[in-house]
Parts: structure tokens; C-alpha cells; sequence
């Protein structure tokens, strides 16, 4: 193995981090072992280190530049589970000619990041596609490593004015994920970041939630047409408050019956770090009565490539409309759960643990949303008194 020079500390910035007056530093994670920070004057890079078959396996993740913590983290989880499976990571002859890609155009990058990452983990794929077509013209012919922020920033003001902040936030976040998902796999080493120092347009946050009484009874209405299997997948997800992924994916290795806790491992989780959610009595009678079916998943299914349901959006689609709650998302019960759990006035650390969110401002935002409910329900009340 390489020799470490230093373990990081917490809550570190990797662009922070000393760099030796020559040469190079080695630094360890201080939270995934198999994971190190190769620093030098020139360069900051994610290395991959871990025994494997009693031999020293070592595979460089991507640029710190433009890769952070948590995925880095998160890719360095992926590789370490390809190598129980029995799959070895990528080389980087594997994932291409790394010279002959520097001269990559943005049209050219995103088509490949669109048919090899979006297209196989994304939902939204078709969209993504068309905003490529409709928002991109000015920026896809040029050269991925000469694009500078001057040239993102003129096409960001462009889609603001034509198509508003939100739009123009929206192709930023995924210009941005696109390259790391390019520098991640080793297509292009970019040395400067053109989107460092472009920030957001601010944004007026919008959270639709599930509200108590009618619009719960119409749900449950509607769901009582479907499918048992249906029907315990959009109840967990509303008494967990947890992503969808995670909950279909469930496994029963996963849950500590005597304690009542669902274990989330960190690869399945957006932070990287392993979830404990405190599975209330509602989830588990949803598990007592699936645990007779057996198998590997809470929700399998011998019918998917994955072993369990994987595919809802037709079904979700389905009960929204006969619930007439068409502007309800999937991802909305989640914002339902901690919105509930703000109108019985839970704290925001205790929202922030009971959807393991990642900031306590995120919380916070469930919190303020109450006061406009308090405040309708008042004007309410005063006007029935009033007469």
C-alpha cells in the first residue's frame, strides 16, 4: 500500500488541504479507509487504494477539483462493492484515450453522458434531452477544456432572461454534472474549473406537500384500486419520509426488528454515510405482513433486472389523477413527512434525523412553511367568528 503521510480531520475542503513545496502528499479519509487525496503544487486528485485478493488494487477516481467529499466518498463505496462482486473498476485505457478527449465539444461530452450515466439512472431522461436542444446552442460547439466562466455566465444570463431563473439554475446544475461525471470517469482532466465563482440565480422555493384530512382520504381511496405491492410502496414511502430509491430498494438485512430501525447502507445513500430511520408502527405493520413473502428485497420482484420493483412513475401517474392530486410528485410524500411532522411542532434537528437531511437549513425550510398554514387556518377562524 502507499505510504500516508496524514489522515484528514473532519469537515475538511479538499481544495484546502496543504500541498508540499515538492513532490506529492498522500492523504487518508477520515471516513472511508480505501479512500486518498493526492496533492501536489500542480494537481489534487481522488485515489482509490484497497487490498483485494491479497493484492494491492489502486485506481484514480478524478480531479478534487471539481469531484468533492461526498462523491468521491460515494464512487469509492461503488468501486469497493464492484470488487466484492467480482468486477474490477475501469482503468483509465478502459474508459478511453484520455489525450485524444481533450479536445471533446460540450455537444459531444453530454451525448455520451446522456446515452452511458442519464439515460440508465435517470427518469427524466427525455426531458433532459429536449433542454439540451432548446437551452444549449450557444455553448455545445465549443471545446470542453477552452469553455470559460465568461462564456457560462453570458449563457446563463441568456436562458434567465428568455426562460427564467429556474430554468437557467437547472442547466447549470446539470452543465456542472455532466463534467464531473466526465472528469470522474476519466474522459477529460480539466486543470481550471470554468464554473467556479457561477453561482445560482435566487430562486423563490417552492414545497408541495400532502395536507391532513381530505386530500389523505383521497389518496388512500384511490390507492385502495391497486396492487397490494403498489400500495405498501406509497404508504412507506409517506411513513418514512425516505428517498424512493432507498425504499424500494429495502432489504431485510436491513432492519433491526428489535429495535425498530431501518439501516440504510452508506452506498445506497446521497451523503455516503449510513442512515438509521426510525421505523414507526405504521411501517412496521407494512413489514410484519410482506416479511411471509421472503426473498432478498421488502419489495421484490422476479419480473426486473434488479430483483425488486423499480418502476412506479405509471402507477404513481395513475393514483394521482384518480385522486385528483395531478400536481402531487413522488418525491412529495417525502416533503409531506417532514411538512407533518412541522405541524405537530417538531424542531428542525428533529426533521433533520427523521429525513437524515444532509443540512440543518434544509429542515429549517419545513419549519418557516408552517406559518403560512397557521396563518390561513386563523383568517379562517377569525372569519367564522366574526360572522
Amino acid at each position: 500500500m502507499s505510504q500516508i503521510n496524514q489522515k484528514l480531520q473532519n469537515n475538511y475542503d479538499p481544495l484546502e488541504v496543504a500541498a508540499p513545496i515538492s513532490g506529492f502528499f498522500l492523504y487518508q479519509d477520515n471516513v472511508v479507509p480505501f479512500l486518498r487525496l493526492k496533492i501536489s503544487q500542480r494537481n489534487r486528485s481522488w485515489i482509490f487504494e484497497k487490498w483485494w485478493q491479497q493484492k494491492h488494487f489502486k485506481r484514480q477516481i478524478g480531479s478534487a477539483n471539481l469531484i468533492g467529499v461526498s462523491e468521491a466518498r460515494l464512487r469509492a463505496f461503488e468501486w469497493a462493492r464492484m470488487l466484492e462482486e467480482g468486477n474490477l473498476p475501469p482503468t483509465i485505457k478502459e474508459r478511453g484515450q484520455r489525450a485524444a478527449r481533450q479536445r471533446v465539444a460540450v455537444e459531444t461530452l453530454f451525448t455520451e453522458y446522456l446515452e452511458q450515466h442519464v439515460k440508465l439512472r435517470c427518469r427524466t431522461a427525455n426531458e433532459i434531452e429536449k433542454d439540451f436542444g432548446r437551452y444549449w446552442n450557444s455553448i455545445k460547439k465549443a471545446q470542453v477544456l477552452s469553455l470559460t466562466s465568461s462564456q457560462v455566465r453570458q449563457w446563463m444570463n441568456k436562458i434567465a432572461q428568455e426562460s427564467g431563473h429556474a430554468t437557467a439554475n437547472k442547466q447549470l446544475a446539470l452543465l456542472r454534472a455532466s463534467l464531473k461525471w466526465a472528469c470522474a470517469g476519466g474522459a477529460i482532466q480539466m486543470h481550471g474549473n470554468p464554473l467556479l465563482g457561477i453561482k445560482a440565480f435566487p430562486s423563490q422555493l417552492r414545497i408541495t406537500y400532502l395536507h391532513p384530512g381530505n386530500e389523505v382520504s383521497r389518496l388512500a381511496m384511490a390507492l385502495e384500486k391497486e396492487h397490494q405491492d403498489i400500495q405498501d410502496v406509497i404508504w412507506m414511502l409517506l411513513w418514512t419520509g425516505q428517498r424512493r430509491n432507498n425504499v424500494l430498494s429495502m432489504q431485510w438485512i436491513e432492519i433491526d426488528w428489535q429495535n425498530k430501525i431501518w439501516h440504510i447502507p452508506p452506498y445506497k445513500t446521497k451523503s455516503a454515510r449510513q442512515y438509521s430511520i426510525a421505523l414507526t408502527p405504521k411501517a412496521m405493520e407494512i413489514l410484519e405482513r410482506r416479511k411471509e413473502n421472503g426473498g432478498t428485497f421488502v419489495f421484490s420482484c422476479n419480473r426486473t433486472a434488479t430483483g425488486y420493483i423499480s418502476h412506479i412513475n405509471r402507477a404513481w401517474l395513475r393514483i394521482r389523477r384518480a385522486a385528483g392530486l395531478e400536481h402531487l410528485r413522488l418525491h412529495d410524500l417525502r416533503h409531506t413527512t417532514a411538512s407533518w411532522l412541522a405541524l405537530q411542532g417538531a424542531s428542525s434537528m428533529v426533521i433533520k434525523e427523521a429525513l437524515q437531511h444532509q443540512s440543518i437549513s434544509t429542515s429549517q425550510r419545513y419549519v418557516h412553511l408552517v406559518a403560512g398554514d397557521v396563518r390561513d387556518m386563523m383568517a379562517k377562524a377569525q372569519q367564522a367568528i366574526a360572522g
